[in-house]
């Protein structure tokens, strides 16, 4: 929203405009959206802003008419005034006909003045709308001042279920007389949502953090079509390209049985991306056929919210393969509208598995979205989204899908509890991930189950900086062994190397916060030396490969925990000179290894850099003149002039 300038336009204003923006430019019809703005100078620029912004959707902006509010005879008056109207309208006139404009209404603020009488002539207007949205194709965007949402709500509760998004701005009220008539008064106290964004840091002087954060499982599940809806749509004729779709008009077929087809359409090229091929061909196939979908379909279509299930995941795994972080915000933002769209055209109670796994989807959205924008905010948004969904999910009746949203809903807490709260948000995420653990068997689903002992290691051993380190990073060290049972070098290579990897710093981790004797001491940090050299080996393995595997932790920050692993533990008192010596020049060979990887002037760089003059140093210290060339005789000629003055 760069065109709007003021200065009282908050960031949140800017992410509300974007969302308004995006869910009309989604392509879809028939939608209600309701736009909330008090301050009616402000909601003039947005007015403005969309009209510039939405040319090609021919925003047509309709003033409330004080004397008669009826809005579909406004509406029906417009359209006729225009030569929109046909007297006779058969299937293949809504495909060549010219797109109805999209309606924003505008003025119902000033209804407050009138009678009752016109008050509720507005309202009866709003109810009759069920009769003639199946018939306009065109989006309807009403603007209204914050007491009028609630007196639609209260009012007219079916044409509130309408709604397909509510949009929030803020803003100091303009001066109105709020107050309305009895007939139409609706009193309501919202609690404000205080949030806690105080972050927690880690001691990261002591030791490196974890090189992998938590993993999904199964974020975007699909709809699949049952027996008795193959049986049903077993006649229709079985679509190859949107083309195609001009045979079906020349038939007899029905709206929802050309919905039907473009479903199937979009379900195939859906697989084909499933399969491996997400070709932006194959991409944009399924959009434009899951999207015209939803055009044919009538409001009695009971396919509708898988539709908008399946497109929401479309937008998802686009957003997944650009690395453009505009590019991947806006399909995140399309993937989450139509996923909420999708949960307005059902009721949990009717159709539970499919509210479920929406939920689920909304949730994997929202997770991805903390990753670049609000990551409290959008954080509590999936939990929530997942929590909803596993009201209507049990072990008994699908263990695997109950599994993956306890996952899904214990790496969104992990990920919160790096933000706020953390022993509360680790203790969550722990319940959920042993929860999700319950639902899983080695034997069954090896790959699932090593997964989330990974993600529960990983847990523990957050917690382990919180509260009760020894026991519960001997847990985290149990669920890292645990998952490398099941993730071996040769089935699961990089997911092996980053568990390997997490395992080492466990050790190691245990070796220095925990007070132990020397030689306790010596058995962790060489546990964490092995584990650091298998993921080293593996590590470069994988990136040495044609093409090269792409590693999900920092080969840099491995190197420069060896190092550091091997600096402790020369400085043991158990060792002779003659061992110490060898640990220091093996931890300064691992940094140098780091300081190859990185790139000059840069953090990484420094990092590793320091370490090395930190070494050299201490070998001067314990050793002499003699320990010191011993150091600068490891160290590469080019570097002596940078290391040289340091000392």
């Amino acid at each position: 929203m760069s065109e709007v300038t003021s200065s009282d336009v908050s960031q949140f204003n800017q992410q509300t405009y974007q969302r308004l923006s995006q869910a009309l430019g989604i392509g879809l019809r028939r939608q209600i959206f309701m736009v909330v703005c008090d301050d009616f100078g402000f909601r003039e620029i947005l007015i403005q802003q969309l009209d510039a912004q939405l040319k090609g959707l021919q925003l047509v902006t309709l003033e409330l008419d004080l004397d008669n509010p009826n809005i579909v005879a406004q509406i029906g008056k417009w359209l006729k005034k225009n030569q929109l109207v046909k007297k006779k309208r058969s299937l293949s006139d809504k495909v060549s006909s010219t797109l109805l404009p999209h309606f924003q209404i505008v003025g119902v603020e000033r209804l407050i003045r009138q009678s009752p009488a016109q008050q509720q002539l507005f309202l009866r207007s709003l109810q009759s709308l069920e009769r003639y949205l199946p018939r306009l194709e065109a989006n309807l965007l009403f603007w209204l001042p914050c007491p009028w949402l609630n007196t639609i709500r209260q009012s007219v509760p079916e044409f509130w279920r309408w709604h397909t998004g509510i949009f929030i701005f803020q803003g100091d009220p303009t001066p109105v007389d709020w107050e309305l008539s009895r007939s139409t008064q609706v009193r309501e106290s919202k609690p404000d949502l205080n949030l806690d964004l105080e972050s927690t840091q880690l001691d990261s002087n002591t030791i490196a953090p974890l090189a992998v954060a938590q993993e999904d499982i199964s974020v975007a599940e699909i709809s699949v079509n049952t027996e008795e809806e193959t049986r049903v749509t077993s006649s229709l004729p079985q679509l190859d390209s949107l083309e195609d779709v001009a045979e079906l008009l020349e038939q007899s077929y029905s709206q929802n049985e050309i919905a039907t087809a473009l479903m199937q359409l979009g379900n195939k090229f859906r697989e084909f991306v499933a399969a491996g091929d997400a070709s932006q061909e194959n991409l944009t196939t399924a959009i434009q056929a899951y999207s015209q979908a939803l055009e044919w379909a009538e409001d009695d279509f009971s396919h509708t919210p898988e539709i908008l299930n399946d497109l929401g995941n479309i937008f998802w795994m686009m957003s997944r393969q650009t690395t453009e972080t505009t590019e991947k915000l806006a399909f995140l933002e399309q993937a989450i509208q139509a996923y909420q769209f999708g949960l307005t055209r059902l009721t949990a109670e009717t159709a539970p598995q499919i509210y479920a796994m929406i939920q689920n989807n909304l949730g994997a959205a929202y997770g991805d979205l903390a990753s670049y924008q609000d990551t409290t905010v959008n954080l509590q948004l999936a939990i929530r989204a997942y929590e909803d969904a596993l009201r209507y999910r049990s072990p008994a009746q699908d263990p695997l899908k109950y599994g993956s949203t306890q996952n899904n809903l214990g790496t969104a807490y992990w990920n919160l509890a790096q933000k706020q709260n953390s022993p509360a948000n680790l203790h969550s995420a722990i319940a959920a991930y042993n929860e999700a653990l319950a639902q899983y068997s080695p034997d069954r689903t090896p790959t699932n189950w090593a997964t989330i002992q990974n993600n529960l290691g990983t847990a523990y051993w957050n917690l382990a900086q919180y509260e009760q380190p020894e026991i519960y990073l001997r847990v985290a060290i149990d669920s890292y062994q645990n998952a490398l049972e099941y993730r071996n070098s040769e089935t699961s290579p990089a997911a092996c190397a980053a568990t390997q990897n997490n395992l080492a710093t466990a050790y190691w981790h245990l070796a220095t916060k925990v007070d132990q004797e020397p030689q306790v001491k010596q058995e962790y940090l060489q546990s964490a030396i092995a584990n650091y050299e298998a993921t080293l080996i593996l590590a470069l393995r994988l990136t040495n490969q044609d093409p090269p595997v792409k590693l999900n932790f920092d080969l840099k920050g491995t190197y420069n925990n060896l190092g550091s692993v091997l600096y402790q533990l020369g400085n043991l008192p158990q060792f002779d000179e003659t061992e110490k010596q060898e640990y220091f020049i093996g931890a300064l060979q691992a940094h140098l290894e780091a300081l190859d990887l990185a790139t000059p002037d840069t953090g990484g760089y420094k990092v590793a850099f320091n370490y090395i003059i930190r070494i050299v140093r201490t070998l001067y210290q314990e050793f002499g003149v003699s320990g010191q060339n011993l150091a600068l005789a490891v160290i590469p000629a080019q570097l002596l002039p940078e290391i040289l003055p340091k000392l």
